[in-house]
């Protein structure tokens, strides 16, 4: 892949960067997801049919929920039990073949307070249907631009925190300096 600057524009570096800093183009971008798809890629036909079937099902499930709310399907979580209702599967078939989906990042677990047990998100989102090797949460080349747009300070925002405490605008904690430390 290339990382050249374009005619007539010098290239940006950070203080103390020794790396070009300009952002890679679209094409760049999607020649590596085809990259990473061919090598680090699975393809749907390595799952045992049980599990593929859950899979096809829970994804059904999981994009009729989201149209039905009206949110993204990252925001849909359900429970085994859930599932067991929508597939009429048993315990045991929900278990094992959602345990394999989970090792294979098809689904995450996510804890859940008060030992409710676990909650689940599925990751997968109907990619490799038609055979070929994919790889889950590579960007979308198409949706790059609108991306970056919504971003609140563009693609160069600050990454590191400007205030005089030296903590994270968001930490719950302030940073308390020693008295051997502090300023006199």
């Amino acid at each position: 892949m290339r990382r050249s600057t374009p005619p007539g524009r010098t290239p940006t570096r950070r203080p103390g960067s020794t790396a070009d800093s300009s952002p890679a183009p679209s094409d760049d971008i999607a020649v590596a997801n085809r990259l990473a798809a061919a090598v680090f890629g699975h393809a749907l036909d390595e799952l045992a049919p049980q599990t593929r079937r859950l899979l096809t099902a829970l994804d059904a499930q999981v994009a009729a929920i989201s149209a039905e709310r009206g949110c993204p399907r990252s925001a849909v979580r359900f429970t085994r039990r859930e599932l067991r209702a929508w597939t009429g599967w048993s315990d045991f078939q929900v278990h094992v073949h959602l345990t394999r989906l989970v090792a294979l990042d098809y689904v995450i677990a996510h804890g859940r307070r008060r030992s409710d047990g676990f909650g689940y998100e599925l990751l997968y989102d109907g990619q490799g249907e038609d055979g070929a090797p994919f790889v889950l949460g590579l960007v979308d080349v198409a949706a790059l631009p609108a991306a970056v747009a919504a971003l609140p300070h563009g693609y160069d925002a600050p990454q590191s925190p400007t205030n005089g405490d030296r903590t994270a605008p968001w930490s719950p904690h302030p940073a308390r300096l020693s008295p051997f430390l502090a300023p006199s």
